[in-house]
C-alpha cells in the first residue's frame, strides 16, 4: 500500500502547494539582503513585524500592505517600485 506524505497535502491559504521557493518578491528582498549583510530576523525587527510574516511575505503566503511594503524598502534602501517592478 502506497503512503502519502503528510507535507504533501499542505497548501498555502490561497490553495496553492507550499514551496520553499521564495517569489518573486522574495528573491529580490533576498538578494538586497546579500548585498546589505542583514538577515531575514533583522530585517523583521527593522520593519516591527515577526519574522513568520516577514517568511510568509518572502515565500508568497501573504502580501505586505503598503505601509509594510514602504517599511522594508526603507529597511534595505530601495525605492518601493524597485521592489515591485
Amino acid at each position: 500500500m502506497a503512503t502519502v506524505s503528510r507535507r504533501e497535502n499542505v497548501v498555502n491559504k490561497g490553495g496553492a502547494p507550499r514551496t520553499r521557493e521564495p517569489s518573486a518578491l522574495g528573491k529580490k528582498i533576498d538578494s538586497r539582503l546579500e548585498k546589505i549583510g542583514m538577515t531575514r530576523p533583522e530585517l523583521a525587527k527593522a520593519v516591527g513585524i515577526g519574522y513568520v510574516s516577514m517568511h510568509h511575505i518572502i515565500h508568497g503566503v501573504n502580501q505586505p500592505r503598503l505601509e509594510t511594503a514602504k517599511k522594508i524598502c526603507d529597511a534595505l534602501g530601495v525605492s518601493l517600485s524597485s521592489l515591485f517592478d
